[in-house]
């Protein structure tokens, strides 16, 4: 298990899909600017845009890297090799979530940089905003991380990476649009959480579900699907 983890690390460095994933995220984040949709850099921190932009490209990436395992046949190597499917399944996890991190901070940061560089960050930066800021951070990338499980189960499940990749950016687009008004978006989620509207233990069962249900139908389905 260790072995596996540490060489599903290793390949994050070489995956060219992350790159990609970046270089569109910049594209994004200059069009965003251009439009001038913050008025400062914190504005554009706990922008929607970041989130929605955010969660796509965790979306992506589930296709454009866990699908591809199966389509160059990776996984069906390790299975061939006497790797437990579990073993697996969790290593591609690690490896999905790991590549959602930093997607996560790329993104955060491309997107709020230009804003913070030319109008600053909009409020006095003292100790209560640090502590502001570590704990959005913290909560919304457990949230992001949360949905983006979601789309794992799908690559497992599609297995052929352009299919998966339509099918997991289509998902996301529903999931968004069917939550950025409610109280169980990622914002409003943690907006109500710090606020004290909402208890952290409601948005971490919330998280949680999203993440426990997809891994179990993940293993369900890939202990008894036929490798080819």
């Amino acid at each position: 298990m260790k072995n596996l983890i540490k060489s599903e690390i290793y390949k994050i460095k070489f995956e060219k899909c992350i790159w990609i994933i970046l270089i569109l995220i910049l594209f994004v984040s200059l069009n965003n600017f251009g439009l001038q949709t913050s008025s400062n850099g914190k504005e554009a921190f706990c922008s929607s845009t970041r989130d929605f932009v955010t969660l796509f490209a965790c979306a992506a990436y589930a296709g454009m890297s866990i699908a591809y395992d199966f389509s160059n046949r990776t996984i069906n190597n390790l299975i061939i090799s006497g790797h437990n499917r579990l073993k697996v399944l969790l290593s591609k996890l690690v490896r999905y979530y790991l590549g959602c991190i930093i997607i996560y901070f790329s993104s955060t940061i491309i997107i709020t940089l230009p804003y913070l560089l030319t109008k600053g960050w909009g409020n006095e930066f003292d100790f209560d905003e640090l502590n502001y800021i570590i704990l959005y951070i913290t909560l919304t990338l457990f949230f992001t991380i949360s949905t983006s499980t979601i789309m794992f189960f799908i690559a497992f499940f599609i297995k052929e990476t352009g299919l998966a990749t339509t099918l997991c950016l289509f998902t996301m687009l529903v999931i968004i649009l069917s939550i950025k008004d409610t109280q169980f978006s990622s914002i409003t989620l943690t907006d109500d959480i710090l606020t004290g509207n909402k208890t952290f233990f409601y948005g971490m069962v919330w998280g949680l579900i999203q993440i426990i249900i997809p891994l179990i139908l993940s293993f369900i389905h890939f202990r008894k699907v036929e490798l080819k």
